[in-house]
């Protein structure tokens, strides 16, 4: 009778070891699971807001305070680099109509020199929503650099501008790419298809 009580009480302890144990293993892999994804993968937030940008672009032509219109392509060089976030109220490379764009905006936007952290360049990143104000404090602070290029369906380049895709230290850090199709529009009202590619890297 002893004998049939300690097995019995071994089998009770082993199988309540194996559970134990089995606890503790789910507990470690569910909080490294989610360490990983809390911290390592920003793909899906990043991703959402490269589809947002794109959209953006393709939708707004963009509005210019002083002219009360959207011509901000035929702002001269001098008024564009010392564009402030009242001048600029919206940017965009649109003429109006989903997906088509304007080609003279499109072409103004490559001739532009960007620099990070010039006016220009900032105005744009607040205007289509790549940077984020700080509650209380009303800080505006960069969220994301940005390049934009749109090359034609047979590949030949219309415009790239934004931030330098060479940098070192934009190669080496996580970036999303998306790539929309889109219709250019020339002045003469004559249309070819295109290729818009948003190319962002959070600065967060």
């Amino acid at each position: 009778m002893r004998e049939d009580e300690a097995g019995v009480a071994q089998v009770i302890e082993f199988t309540a070891s194996i559970t134990i144990l089995v606890i503790i293993f789910t507990a470690f892999f569910t909080a490294l699971g989610f360490q990983a994804s809390h911290y390592v993968d920003p793909t899906p937030r990043v991703t959402g807001k490269a589809i947002s940008v794109t959209s953006y672009l393709m939708t707004e032509p963009g509005l210019v305070a002083s002219s009360g219109n959207d011509a901000w392509e035929l702002l001269p060089d001098d008024n564009l680099s010392d564009i402030d976030n009242d001048e600029l109220v919206r940017f965009g490379l649109s003429t109006g109509d989903y997906g088509v764009l304007s080609y003279d905006k499109v072409a103004r936007l490559g001739e532009i020199n960007a620099t990070p952290g010039d006016p220009f360049y900032r105005s744009v990143q607040r205007c289509i929503g790549l940077t984020i104000v700080r509650p209380g404090s009303g800080f505006v602070q960069q969220a994301y650099d940005i390049n934009i290029s749109v090359v034609l369906i047979d590949g030949q380049p219309v415009a790239e501008w934004g931030y330098p895709l060479d940098e070192t230290n934009f190669l080496e850090a996580s970036h999303t790419v998306l790539t929309r199709l889109v219709v250019l529009e020339r002045s003469d009202g004559s249309r070819v298809a295109a290729r818009l590619t948003v190319d962002l890297m959070p600065l967060l």
